[in-house]
Parts: C-alpha cells; sequence; structure tokens
C-alpha cells in the first residue's frame, strides 16, 4: 500500500481548522516490509525467528475462558457461543475496550492501573498490529505538518529505537525530507554482554546536538529546529532483548516533558516483559504513558507475552478527538471494523492473562536452558558471541567472522546474510540476518525462543549451526 493513497486530507483539515493540504501528497512510496516478505515463514520447517510466543490452541483458550472469574457480569463465553459474524463496531466491542482500560495493559508492572486521567473506553480504538502502527502515524503526521503549516524544514524530527520492526520507522522515512529520522541504538559494547541504550544519547538526539545517524548517513546535522519531536520506542526491545531500567525510563520521561517531545510506542515492565529474566514484576510507578506533553498512549492485548497477534490499542489526545477521528476515517480504507471472533478472543485472553503469561515463561525458561547449553552460558564458543537477553523472548547473537559488521562492513553483511540463507536451504532452519532489521548491523541474527519446538530444533540440529 502506497502512502499516496490517502491525499486527500480536507477532512482531518476541517476537524483540526486548518488549511486543506494532506501531509501525505508528494510522499515517498513504503519500501517492501523485508522481515514479512522473509519467503521462509511460509516454506522453512523450522522457525527460529518467531517474535511472538507458542500460539494458543482455541480449546485451550475457551477452556480459560471456562473458568472466569463470577465478577464478570457478562461471560467471554457466552458472547462466544451467540456470536453474530456481522459487522462490530468500528472503534471495537465496547466491553473488550473496558476490558482493556481496566487490565495490566495500561499498567507500568505494578500493582495498580497507571493514571489515565479523563481516559475512558471511548478513548480506545481496536486495530489490527501493523494496521493501528499505520493509522495512528498517519493521522498523528498529518496533525504534526497540518498545525506547522511548512514553518520548520524538517517539520518534525522522528527518534526510533533501532534495529526495529520496520513499520516503527518506515513512515517517517517515506515522509523525508519533511520528516528526519534519528535512529537510537544500542550501545556497540554492550550487544556482547547486555544490551543497553544510552539515555545521554537520546538526550543528545532530543536536543539535536548529535550527529545524526539516519540510514547510516555519515553527515552530521541536527534537527533543533523542527516543530514537534516524537519518540518512538519498544522495549522490550525487538531484536536485541533490551529493557530500560526503573531510572532510565522516568529519565526519558522528564526528557520528553523538558523538551516537549510526544512518545508513541511500548515499555513494559509486567508479567512477561522480563520473560528471559524470569517471572518478576517491574518497580511499580509512573508508565510511560503519562510521559511527554501530550503522549500517545498505547496499550495492546496481543504484545508476545500473550501468544495471539490479535489486537493493539493506540491513543492520542494531540488535541484527542479530533486526532481518533481522523483514524477512524482512515479506517475505514482498512478494516472498517474488528473481525468478530478476534474480538471475543482478545477479550477471553485479556481475562486469562496471568495464565497464559505463566504458560509462555514456562516454555521461554525451558528454552533459555538449551539455548545456553548450545551458546555456552553467555561467553564466546568460536562461532557464535551470545548473550543472554535481559527481558522478552528473542536474543541478537553475532556470527563471529573475519571481519566486524558492527560498523557497516558489506563483506560482514553477505557472511551473515548467507549464513543464515545456506541454513534455511540445506537444512530447512529459518533464522533472520540483522540486515533485516538494520541496514548498519551485519553481523547478527534474531533467534527467538518463545515456541514449544525451539529446544528440540536446537538439541537435534545444533551440529548444523
Amino acid at each position: 500500500m502506497r502512502c499516496s493513497l490517502f491525499r486527500g486530507a480536507t477532512t482531518a483539515s476541517r476537524n483540526l481548522g486548518l488549511s486543506r493540504r494532506s501531509l501525505l501528497s508528494g510522499t515517498r512510496p513504503l519500501r517492501p516490509f523485508k522481515v514479512e516478505r522473509h519467503p521462509g515463514w511460509d516454506t522453512a520447517p523450522f522457525l527460529l525467528s518467531c517474535a511472538d510466543c507458542e500460539p494458543l490452541q482455541l480449546q485451550e483458550l475457551l477452556s480459560m475462558a471456562e473458568a472466569e472469574s463470577e465478577a464478570h457480569a457478562v461471560k467471554s463465553l457466552d458472547l462466544w457461543e451467540n456470536l453474530n459474524l456481522g459487522y462490530t463496531y468500528q472503534q471495537g466491542l465496547p466491553l473488550l475496550r473496558e476490558e482493556i482500560l481496566g487490565s495490566e495493559f495500561l499498567t507500568d508492572g505494578g500493582s495498580e492501573p497507571a493514571a489515565r486521567g479523563s481516559m475512558s473506553p471511548d478513548d480506545i480504538t481496536v486495530a489490527a498490529p501493523a494496521e493501528g502502527i499505520w493509522l495512528a502515524m498517519t493521522a498523528l503526521f498529518e496533525y504534526f505538518q497540518l498545525t506547522n503549516n511548512g514553518a520548520a524544514n524538517p517539520a518534525i524530527h522522528v527518534i526510533a529505537t533501532a534495529p526495529s520492526y520496520q513499520s516503527l520507522t518506515e513512515m517517517a522515512y517515506a515522509l523525508r525530507p519533511i520528516c528526519k529520522l534519528s535512529l537510537w541504538k544500542p550501545e556497540k559494547s554492550s550487544l556482547d554482554n547486555e544490551p543497553r541504550f544510552s539515555v545521554d544519547e537520546l538526550e543528545r538526539l532530543l536536543a539535536g546536538t548529535s550527529p545524526e545517524r539516519e540510514d547510516g548517513s555519515p553527515e552530521s546535522t541536527t534537527c533543533s529546529t523542527a516543530a514537534f519531536q516524537l519518540l518512538v520506542m519498544n522495549f522490550p526491545h525487538n531484536p536485541t532483548g533490551a529493557l530500560l531500567s526503573r531510572a532510565d525510563l522516568d529519565r526519558v520521561i522528564s526528557m520528553c516533558r523538558e523538551h516537549r517531545a510526544f512518545i508513541s510506542g511500548a515499555a513494559r515492565r509486567g508479567p512477561g516483559a522480563r520473560a528471559a529474566a524470569g517471572p518478576r514484576r517491574g518497580a511499580p510507578g509512573r508508565g510511560p504513558e503519562r510521559a511527554g506533553r501530550r503522549p500517545i498512549r498505547r496499550g495492546g492485548v496481543a504484545c508476545p507475552a500473550s501468544a495471539r497477534r490479535g489486537r493493539r490499542v493506540r491513543e492520542g489526545d494531540l488535541p484527542r478527538r479530533a486526532i481518533q477521528k481522523r483514524v477512524h476515517e482512515l479506517k475505514d480504507y482498512t478494516t472498517i471494523c474488528p473481525s468478530a471472533p478476534s474480538e471475543v478472543l482478545a477479550l477471553m485472553g485479556l481475562r486469562a492473562g496471568g495464565k497464559i503469561a505463566g504458560r509462555n515463561l514456562g516454555i521461554i525458561g525451558n528454552n533459555l536452558e538449551t539455548m545456553e547449553r548450545c551458546f555456552g552460558g553467555g561467553s564466546s564458543t568460536g562461532k557464535f558471541v551470545w548473550a543472554r537477553p535481559t527481558a522478552g523472548s528473542f536474543a541478537f547473537p553475532r556470527l563471529v567472522g573475519s571481519s566486524s559488521g558492527s560498523d557497516g562492513d558489506s563483506a560482514a553483511a553477505s557472511d551473515t546474510d548467507r549464513y543464515c540463507a545456506d541454513l534455511e536451504r540445506n537444512h530447512g532452519i529459518m533464522l533472520l540476518p540483522s540486515s533485516y532489521f538494520d541496514e548498519d548491523v551485519r553481523d547478527r541474527f534474531r533467534i527467538t525462543f518463545g515456541r514449544k519446538d525451539t529446544a528440540d530444533i536446537l538439541e537435534k540440529h545444533w551440529a548444523l549451526f
């Protein structure tokens, strides 16, 4: 889908009381989504790069729904058995939105829900994951550009964690030169030990005093004149497994307030967030949903810990109602409304969140023991350098070769890509090379350990690695 599909932004302009000029006219087409276009998803018999955890069987989830608390006036199983397969509410099933509002997905890892101010179920829109990212970014960038009215170039400065899932940065890339993209990368020295993102580096990017790092360009520029700044982050970080400490997260929030930057994304510290480190909660306190002057809040019904890829939710108050209305207008061109079965299954999953998290942590713990035996418990095994991730269900080992790819060596890029391609072609084992996440990182691959068959694949085929 090309960005130019939604060139007419006249309705949004009227809603915002602004000129009738769409941000999306004249933008570049979106590039192919490298991770999702990988043919191995459909052809390889052994998948070791799935970011999600072991999918639930339908009967497994229905059994959990049977055991729902009597406190729920409406049982999700009753909704399932009397399901109407017609159109649903465009914003999402009201009962599901109420459950999202009260769930741990709008908490910061403590035992109490995060402060929500005046939020209500009407402030939540249910969408498919990639759809939600695209709709929110489109509506948000329209608002930025329309309110700025071309006064600054670039009008928008986006700072995003990298390596990353491509959809988190692709819109900013497509909107150049209106939008400037800076990448917040982990410290190179930390990747072989415990991956860390330097908050000092983020502060320099927000202040416009750090050398530009867009697409590996050596050009040194600043973005201090941009009218708007947006921080896009995801923690636990995919694919490195890094997690911000409570102190670092609080500092990020404070810096965004100071630089009047918006935040989009998630920084989870609850059950499942620290899957690699064990089932323990993060310290209570405020989460990123309260950050910045006008945050874009995001909860999720289906992060990797939930073992379902059903729904993600995103909400902004920028002005809140106008932005959300524009999201709904754009949604008329994508899915129109959520899938009725998916909504009820998502409701079941939310209510059984603790059970699902416990199930997945058991799978992850078993797989990690096998991975540490194979990779050497965190040290170099001669061919790989492995660091046990801080959180999540994925890791980013380094392939040891004749040259390092961390500094953009093209020879190392071909080594890593060729290694993964040969493993898949000759043995049916799929790994995603690091070039699929960041063209500058050329000597690593993503391996995940949230699936039941991970340990079995490694133990039976480790010699092939």
